[in-house]
């Protein structure tokens, strides 16, 4: 329910724009044909209906997406992209500080209310479809008594005004007591409407209403079809008529006038709407000239080509991407990483064709993720650079352990590393074990690539960890994650670092980055969260690599404490959402937890409730959740998962059986 609102709700915000310019163009298409005023709302239909359109740089709409699902479910900062700069910077501070998570939250505050908005919805959309049928139920009992005139046209004496009724098999109603003189012009006018096919295009603009009632400017738009569609039956009626018939026509129109306060779908009614101003128009028509019809006739083509595309992905004087990585066969993207061919099975490769050819929301939809492709990424991450270094407290023996675990890295790599460990050296605790840091490369943008010197930015999330290595494990005493710009200047192989930029704080933050990263990157440098576990996963990684911490001792005591304090007969679904300590240490240690949880359920029958927490554990570790015929939190036991991961994807465990 939440993501069809959330739907709706970027779909009627591009209308929005639509409908504000056909207001403004009614007014300088007062003297056109009023069928094509129609035409207008017609494309304001195309708009609210269809969710996908072509991109065109005659677009006049600002953005077609103002609210994405990962911002709502997912970003630590939510915020819209309005395409409008200045929009932007007073909306998303206090978007950001009215919903902005909590660091231990279960779900996103901005989730929370899009899904009782999206509730709130379809209570709407529901009250206003059982108005429209009791409307026609009612309407149908004043006509029970009604008695035929001729073909479809009805007399009844318990109504006031003539109109039609119904959809699929019309009828004109007629009060009993309608006078000769009014009878023709009447008539004229409700064939007219059923010429037109008013009586279907009427309860279809009510339905749209039903379904964007939340946004005003649908209601103004819909009391202006109701009209528009009244004064373009009038113009056909009287185009040809002289002044008197004019007259005669406007007499019948007060005579006949129906008042009704409530927007309704049904009926489609004579005299029902703006009667004054319809006598106005009807006593002012002049037929328009050949001009004036071109004229509007350009105007809607014009308001169709700019209101019913996209507008392209507005280009950034930084964004010239070195296409190699793209255009080289050897590697391939996952999630705007990219990684070796060669390090991943042929099944992992097409996985990831399909993958990459879902659209993002579907792709944000697939928790599974191929055993090769997963361990590439939570071990060596191509485009995380890491490096590991020791205070001034570390004795002789650690400090050789750390170089023999260093991870081989490029220049570009290492020059990265380096930056984000001078920064940070001396701005945290003065007493720990290890720093260390890790960067995920969102882009990176070269100036000149085919020159031997050229200017490389780097965009992405630097992150930076201090440690002391404690009996109970890894205790973090300092660091810092913030998304990062990193300018070197490269040349024959070599990277100087020119600079090195982060965002203000506070309210400077959004802004910041709004202006210097690329567009398309910036709602992944406002999202902390969806790195942060890969990159702390890297860091622990990195400081166990570099000292004899005994994992396996450090893990089994995190177990033991998380069985303790959920107790024999806890909820599974309620470990994550709870997010307590252990449980994140767990997963932190990735890697390691897994290579010890499976290799108790390895030796067979782990006792309960240990067991079943493993398995939760390893399910999201292994990101098999819905892969397997059975998910750990609906299996009678841990073991059991297991047993059923081992018979169904034996794959995925071999890497971390085999250590």
């Amino acid at each position: 329910m939440d993501k069809l609102f959330l739907q709706l709700l970027n779909m009627s915000a591009a209308a929005g724009w639509l409908i504000l310019a056909v207001m403004v163009l009614r007014l300088f298409l007062k003297n056109a044909p009023g069928w094509l005023t129609c035409v207008l709302w017609g494309i304001v239909a195309i708009r609210l209906l269809c969710p996908f359109f072509l991109e065109s740089p005659f677009s006049l709409i600002p953005s077609s997406q103002i609210l994405s699902p990962y911002t709502v479910q997912y970003a630590e900062h939510p915020s819209i992209t309005s395409g409008i700069p200045s929009l932007n910077r007073i909306v998303n501070p206090v978007l950001e500080d009215a919903f902005a998570p909590a660091p231990a939250a279960s779900a996103n505050p901005l989730h929370i209310w899009i899904t009782f908005a999206g509730i709130l919805w379809s209570l709407g959309f529901g009250a206003l479809i059982l108005h429209a049928l009791a409307s026609f139920l009612r309407i149908r009992k004043t006509v029970e008594e009604a008695v035929p005139f001729e073909k479809n046209i009805w007399l009844c004496d318990h109504i006031g005004s003539p109109f039609i009724l119904g959809v699929f098999r019309p009828r004109v109603y007629l009060p009993s007591s309608i006078t000769k003189q009014e009878l023709p012009y009447v008539l004229a006018h409700e064939q007219a409407h059923l010429k037109r096919r008013d009586h279907w295009w009427k309860p279809f603009g009510y339905l749209l209403l039903s379904v964007y009632w939340f946004h005003p400017l649908i209601w103004f738009s819909y009391l202006l079809f109701c009209r528009d569609i009244e004064l373009a039956c009038d113009e056909r009626v009287i185009k040809d008529m002289g002044l008197e018939g004019k007259k005669a026509y406007s007499h019948a129109l007060v005579s006949l006038s129906l008042h009704r306060k409530l927007v309704s779908a049904c009926p489609l009614a004579f005299g029902e709407s703006d009667v004054k101003g319809r006598i106005r128009k009807v006593l002012r028509y002049k037929k328009p000239t050949f001009w004036m019809v071109m004229a509007s006739v350009v105007a809607c083509i014009v308001a169709a080509v700019c209101f019913l595309t996209n507008p392209p992905e507005k280009p950034d004087e930084s964004q010239t991407i070195t296409e190699h990585a793209r255009d080289d066969k050897t590697r391939v993207r996952f999630q705007d990483q990219w990684y070796n061919q060669a390090e991943l099975s042929d099944d992992t490769l097409q996985w990831l064709e399909r993958y990459n050819s879902l659209p993002q929301d579907v792709q944000l939809a697939i928790n599974y993720i191929p055993w090769d492709l997963n361990a590439l990424i939570h071990r060596k991450d191509p485009h995380t650079p890491v490096t590991l270094e020791t205070s001034t407290e570390t004795d002789e023996n650690q400090s050789d352990g750390i170089k023999n675990n260093e991870l081989s890295q490029s220049p570009l790599d290492q020059a990265i590393c380096s930056a984000i460990m001078e920064k940070y050296a001396h701005s945290y605790a003065e007493d720990y074990d290890f720093a260390c840091c890790d960067f995920v490369m969102l882009e990176q943008v070269s100036g000149t690539p085919n020159s031997t010197s050229h200017i490389v930015v780097c965009y992405g999330w630097a992150f930076y960890q201090q440690y002391k290595v404690l009996e109970a494990g890894l205790e973090n005493v300092g660091g810092c994650h913030i998304p990062t710009a990193l300018t070197f200047e490269a040349d024959q192989g070599s990277y100087v670092l020119k600079e090195y930029w982060e965002p203000g704080a506070g309210g400077d933050f959004l802004p910041d980055i709004q202006d210097k990263f690329p567009n398309h990157l910036v709602s992944d440098a406002i999202d902390s969260q969806k790195y942060i576990v890969r990159q702390l996963q890297s860091c622990y990684s990195q400081a166990i690599q570099a000292t004899s911490l005994d994992t396996d001792t450090v893990i089994s005591r995190l177990l033991d404490s998380l069985s303790s304090s959920l107790g024999a007969s806890f909820d599974p679904q309620s470990i994550p959402s709870q997010q307590n300590r252990e449980y994140r240490e767990l997963l932190y240690y990735g890697e390691y937890t897994l290579r010890y949880f499976l290799g108790r359920f390895d030796h067979g029958e782990e006792s309960e409730p240990k067991g079943k927490i493993m398995a939760l554990i390893c399910e999201e570790l292994l990101q098999t959740r819905d892969t397997l015929p059975i998910n750990a939190a609906d299996a009678d036991t841990g073991q059991i998962w297991y047993d059923t991961l081992h018979a169904h994807a034996s794959s995925r465990i071999t890497p971390y059986l085999s250590r």
